[in-house]
């Protein structure tokens, strides 16, 4: 006898504006002495500048963590005392989408923050293990084998390609003098991985992850192309039967589903969803899973949304799933296509530039830009203190937006810049 059961149910229409996720730290890395609330902090403020919104009009902040780290989160990412924040608890990060979309469907709010953090290298070891131990347990070892050396050769294309720098802030560590301590950037995932072969595996990471769900009328004002609408949700005691139920409440089928991206930490209960829905393995971790990446408890569901939403062509439809001890939870996302009056009657892509005059920085950027000026038509925008930009850009430029959407601040990375403009080339052919 079947005892799986829906707990919640949703279908209706909020945009994802941006989302983000800090680089991966491994266990007692580079990010051991960033707290929980610094972590979060850099990804809040990151997301609000990628969807170019003013802190001001943050209605409601719901973060995955504890009511300490929220508190001083909420001041590190500099948001108003009277901004209002949830503290949420469930599916790794991903449930903090649910009560959002309850807020912006009810009329009342206009731009929410959802996300979640975790640093585990301040957490005990012997604990951890003994958690990576029970939850990345199978009893099939060709199961194990089968799913993590494809993950791992997945995870390493992705890297190789540098098709992960897009959903990732780098984050910069001060140095501390007293402590002999040097400032680090981590750029990259430094998790580690061991052979397939050698039992459980999985490393847990240090790291957060924050997106924006807004609704189109608020959409309408702001100057960005927002990346994608979530349109269903359902929350169930199984994976399996959050993924069923969330088919049949869209009257859709496994074929019409583009991507998938589904929790892989139990490779059980990830080989059941996959035979019981018929999926075809081709479709699903496109980057790998949790179980090569890592695992987090704050932000390893909305990691995983992050992810699918990135590989998603424009018009395509993926499933986020992913489930814990507590219960499961699927999310139908729509990858948006580029507003139209960000593209030219030449079919160029705009390509907009926050400046100022003078700015050293702003002219070393057009000289990397030079190989692309044909692709794209450049627009300047020059920061006056009584316009919008100046408040959210004035102290992080250059910025450069590409068809609306965020490309870079401070540092222009190439890499992301090709893949960006790649992938609106090839939507306007």
């Amino acid at each position: 006898m079947n005892s799986a059961r829906i707990l919640r149910s949703w279908i209706g229409e909020v945009y994802l504006a941006s989302c983000v996720r800090t680089p991966l730290g491994r266990y007692n890395g580079s990010l051991k002495h960033v707290t929980d609330s610094r972590l979060g902090a850099i990804v809040i403020d990151s997301v609000l500048q990628r969807s170019a919104i003013d802190k001001t009009n943050v209605d409601h902040v719901l973060i995955e963590t504890n009511d300490t780290a929220m508190r001083d989160m909420m001041s590190f990412a500099g948001l108003s005392d009277t901004t209002n924040y949830s503290i949420v608890c469930g599916c790794n990060g991903l449930k903090s989408i649910a009560p959002a979309i309850d807020l912006l469907t009810s009329g009342g709010v206009n731009v929410t923050v959802s996300g979640g953090t975790s640093t585990w290298s301040d957490q005990d070891y012997t604990k951890c293990i003994e958690l990576l131990n029970q939850n990345i347990h199978t009893k099939n070892a060709y199961l194990r084998g089968k799913y993590l050396c494809a993950g791992l050769t997945r995870l390493e294309k992705a890297k190789k390609n540098g098709c992960l720098l897009e959903e990732t802030q780098p984050i910069i560590i001060p140095g501390h003098p007293r402590l002999n301590r040097s400032p680090v950037t981590l750029i990259e995932d430094e998790s580690e991985v061991r052979n397939p072969q050698d039992g459980p595996l999985g490393s847990f990471v240090d790291g957060a992850a924050a997106c924006v769900l807004t609704t189109k009328h608020f959409l309408s004002d702001i100057k960005v192309s927002p990346i994608g609408i979530v349109s269903s949700l359902v929350e169930a005691s199984s994976p399996e039967q959050s993924a069923k139920s969330i088919l049949e409440a869209n009257n859709l089928s496994q074929s019409d589903i583009d991507l998938w991206q589904i929790n892989d930490i139990s490779f059980d209960s990830y080989h059941r969803t996959l035979s019981e829905l018929h999926i075809n393995e081709d479709r699903v971790n496109i980057h790998s899973g949790t179980a090569i990446m890592g695992y987090n408890a704050g932000m390893s569901g909305l990691h995983n949304m992050i992810q699918l939403v990135q590989l998603l062509k424009p018009n395509q439809k993926g499933i986020v799933v992913h489930g814990t001890f507590e219960s499961a939870m699927s999310i139908l996302i729509e990858k948006l296509p580029v507003k139209s009056n960000f593209i030219t009657p030449q079919k160029k892509p705009v390509l907009t530039l926050y400046t100022k005059d003078p700015c050293p920085l702003c002219d070393e950027l057009k000289l990397e830009l030079a190989p692309y000026i044909e692709r794209v038509h450049l627009e300047e925008v020059y920061l006056t203190p009584e316009s919008y930009w100046y408040k959210l850009y004035r102290y992080e430029i250059p910025v450069l937006f590409l068809g609306g959407r965020f490309v870079c601040r401070n540092k222009f990375d190439s890499r992301v810049f090709e893949k960006i403009l790649r992938d609106i080339e090839d939507e306007l052919q």
